[in-house]
């Protein structure tokens, strides 16, 4: 019995050691099989040639839509508001007149005015006649005083007058004299009053044609009727807002700039604006303000781009994506990012080379858009592979195609 089971014994471990043996063969003839099936696998592919081109280093924003101008409609007069003319909505031109306050007394003032500055008239003219009368007969009286003293100086001389006689002849040319001066001189001087009374009048009438034109309120600007806040009938104060316009045939785009980015931003450069209410459209307008001082919030600089609005899509609170370029390269190598695949030692893409897919390690430089730059590892006519690249280790049969 005993020699039975040490037979038992032996014919297994034989068994055993048999399978064992046989174990590594098998397993080195599945990889030697999986080696040539990859080796024979060919992955289809679509390949772009790499070209040197312009590249441009963007830097994207976020910027919000303003009004090109804004403006405020208010009364210059207190009164009544008798006629309204604006509708929120509405379009209306610069100067045109969109309301008007009641004016009955302040044509009643420039009525009044009117007459003085012509009662003004008909006084100076009358006092004018009155003192040149006035003036007249202090010559005449002048005149004759003088011919009488000299008459009576030459009687004194014959000694056919006696002194008294000649000394009363001097005294009236004396007093004929100065009545003449008084009355040239209130002549002169009522004349100056009544001038100055006249540009009295004259100023009166002008203020008052003035503060009657003022009734009729006028747009600052053109542009849009943003909001109304008052109604026919109301009674205004000087200052009362009436309406508020803005102005957007042209806008502004407000952006913030980041302090590492300011120096490279200059007057005149054109950005490429977009909106998501038009996504399939890029506005460009050039840089029309850099502020000196960063804001204290957010600590970036002010930017304003102008752009042209001529369909008036564009309103004031829109959202902007704004484009600016921080840097042109005349010529570098660029492929899209896509074909650029991540791993934890760096980045690396495929290229195609007589029928096989090649790995190759690259340095790239800043992103624009779907773009990228690269700086090491790949040169211009190469065949980039930018479909089907997810799916190659490289060493592989490819096949180039131009379809999914």
């Amino acid at each position: 019995m005993q020699h039975k089971r040490l037979l038992f014994s032996l014919l297994l471990g034989i068994l055993l050691s048999v399978g064992s043996c046989k174990k590594p063969d098998t397993s080195a003839g599945e990889a030697q099989a999986a080696s040539a099936q990859v080796s024979e696998r060919v992955v289809n592919i679509r390949t772009q040639t790499i070209k040197t081109s312009v590249f441009e280093e963007k830097l994207t924003l976020t910027g919000e839509v303003e009004a090109w101008k804004k403006a405020t409609v208010s009364s210059e007069l207190s009164g009544k508001l008798q006629w309204l003319g604006l509708v929120e909505g509405n379009v209306v031109g610069q100067g045109s007149v969109v309301a008007r306050i009641n004016g009955q007394v302040l044509a009643a003032q420039r009525d009044q005015a009117q007459a003085n500055v012509q009662l003004s008239k008909a006084q100076e003219a009358w006092q004018r006649r009155t003192q040149n009368k006035q003036v007249a007969l202090a010559e005449t009286n002048y005149g004759n005083s003088a011919v009488n003293f000299q008459r009576q100086q030459k009687l004194l001389q014959e000694q056919v007058v006696s002194k008294q006689a000649f000394d009363n002849a001097e005294n009236a040319l004396q007093n004929s004299r100065l009545q003449l001066d008084i009355q040239q001189v209130s002549r002169n001087s009522t004349a100056e009053i009544n001038r100055l009374q006249s540009i009295a009048a004259s100023a009166s009438l002008r203020l008052a044609q003035v503060s009657l034109t003022k009734t009729a309120v006028t747009s600052p600007i053109s542009g849009f009727i943003n909001k109304v806040y008052v109604e026919a009938g109301e009674y205004l104060n000087p200052g009362t807002p009436i309406a508020d316009l803005v102005q957007i045939n042209q806008v502004k785009v407000n952006a913030g700039v980041p302090e590492r980015d300011i120096a490279k931003v200059k007057l005149g450069n054109l950005v490429n604006v977009s909106f998501d209410a038009y996504p399939d459209q890029i506005f460009t307008g050039p840089v029309i303000f850099i502020g000196a001082a960063a804001d204290s919030a957010n600590k970036t600089f002010p930017v304003k781009v102008r752009l042209s609005n001529p369909d008036l899509r564009l309103r004031p609170g829109m959202l902007a994506h704004v484009s600016l370029v921080k840097e042109r390269i005349e010529s570098t190598l660029v492929i899209p990012l896509d074909a650029v695949i991540e791993q934890e030692k760096g980045r690396i893409v495929f290229v195609a080379e007589k029928g096989k897919a090649l790995r190759r390690e690259i340095e790239t430089g800043p992103k624009s858009g779907t773009m990228v730059q690269v700086l090491k590892g790949l040169k211009a006519g190469e065949q980039l592979v930018v479909f089907g690249q997810r799916s190659l280790i490289g060493g592989e049969k490819v096949r180039v195609t131009t379809g999914r």
